[in-house]
């Protein structure tokens, strides 16, 4: 499934390459204008991440960007692996190594029939295409995916381990604890009651362990952050350099959908075609994450809250939608690319495969692998906000 989503890639890429008339604009970071294969992988945020590998965190803003991507891109040009090569290289091995794990997951773990749809809809996500550039989603994916597998089978302390990795990769990471503590005090409500007080103390200290360890990697880059920089909350308030704020909630959601019913997307230069569809893929993928959501409830509910294996990751979802459909910008045209965050996460894909109907289930992954080709072209083409 993966060897067939790479083709995709690749032959879109190809075309996009010669049939769009222009030469494929990239970041600066990477330099003007190139129209090389290799290159047209590279465009917008993925620019900061190779900055950040070749030279630090030379600048405030770019803070805002997590270190463990650009230190393993660095770890490999130790060893003589150059830059855009590098990026490729992880992020196609953890595309690998994340659908081998989605596999586990929804087959093992969650004992779905349809375990491979899991894997297809991930894979045809309408971001999904962000899981074979110089990104680092696919190691959230799959990060997620050894977490909640991890908490499934209570193995918390290596979850909380894995949860630690995560939040030295990105500000999503930070939240993986959710699913190890919601796991843990599920795990605690299921056992035995003999001794509640020495019981609740246990977890209670057991819990803290967790939290620590998932959060280690945060903690570490925040430390740096302080001995640098002066502070150690700089990749929060960095934030505001690239028109970031929290507002209130499903703004990334009403925002686009009000200025194109309200027309101030007509006679306007600065809304183009780029912004244009980013707000609609955003906006068909903050609906389907939210619908996902509400499937996983139903399905929580039905099966009980204690013993579901579903809880952990339906509360990483609902904590997500509300963190990420309240972070808009401060100011501009930028589109949210919603599509490009949601697209790690795990029981979005969970609750698709979930669909009963086959012929609703295929038209799913239909619809998301049209907006994810669509996508693919405005990005590969330098046209996407992200």
């Amino acid at each position: 499934m993966v060897a067939v989503r790479a083709v995709v890639i690749v032959v879109l890429a190809e075309i996009g390459l010669h049939a769009f008339g222009r030469e494929f604009f990239l970041s600066p970071g990477l330099g003007g204008r190139h129209s090389s294969l290799l290159l047209s992988f590279f465009h917008w945020d993925s620019a900061h991440y190779q900055t950040i590998a070749l030279h630090g965190y030379d600048q405030r803003p770019l803070t805002a960007f997590f270190p463990l991507y650009p230190l393993m891109i660095r770890a490999l040009h130790w060893v003589g692996v150059p830059g855009p090569d590098a990026a490729l290289a992880l992020s196609w091995a953890a595309t690998v190594a994340a659908a081998a794990v989605l596999v586990h997951l929804a087959r093992d773990c969650f004992g779905l029939e349809r375990w491979s749809a899991v894997v297809v809809l991930a894979l045809w996500s309408p971001a999904s295409f962000f899981f074979f550039t110089g990104y680092p989603e696919p190691f959230e994916l799959l990060l997620l995916a050894v977490v909640l597998a991890f908490v499934a089978s209570r193995r918390f302390a290596a979850a909380a381990v894995a949860a630690g990795v995560a939040s030295a990769l990105a500000p999503f990471g930070a939240f993986f604890v959710v699913p190890v503590v919601v796991g843990m005090v599920q795990a605690h409500l299921a056992g035995p009651r003999d001794h509640p007080g020495r019981t609740i103390g246990r977890l209670g200290a057991r819990l803290a362990g967790a939290v620590v360890v998932s959060e280690i990697g945060v903690a570490a880059y925040s430390a740096y952050l302080w001995a640098a920089f002066g502070s150690p909350t700089t990749f929060i308030s960095s934030q505001s350099g690239w028109n970031r704020v929290l507002t209130y909630p499903l703004h990334s959601l009403i925002w686009p959908i009000v200025r194109t019913l309200s027309g101030q997307l007509i006679g306007d230069p600065r809304y183009n075609a780029n912004v244009v569809t980013t707000d609609a893929i955003d906006i068909a993928v903050a609906l389907a994450a939210i619908a996902a959501f509400v499937v996983l409830v139903v399905a929580v509910v039905r099966h009980g809250g204690r013993s579901s294996v579903l809880l952990p990751g339906t509360v990483l979802l609902g904590l997500t939608l509300l963190f990420e459909l309240s972070d808009a910008p401060a100011g501009g045209v930028s589109p949210e690319a919603l599509a490009r965050h949601f697209a790690v996460v795990v029981p979005v894909f969970v609750a698709g495969a979930s669909i009963r109907r086959s012929e609703s289930l295929a038209g799913l992954v239909a619809v998301s692998a049209v907006l994810g080709a669509v996508a693919q072209i405005f990005y590969f083409h330098g046209m996407w906000f992200t």
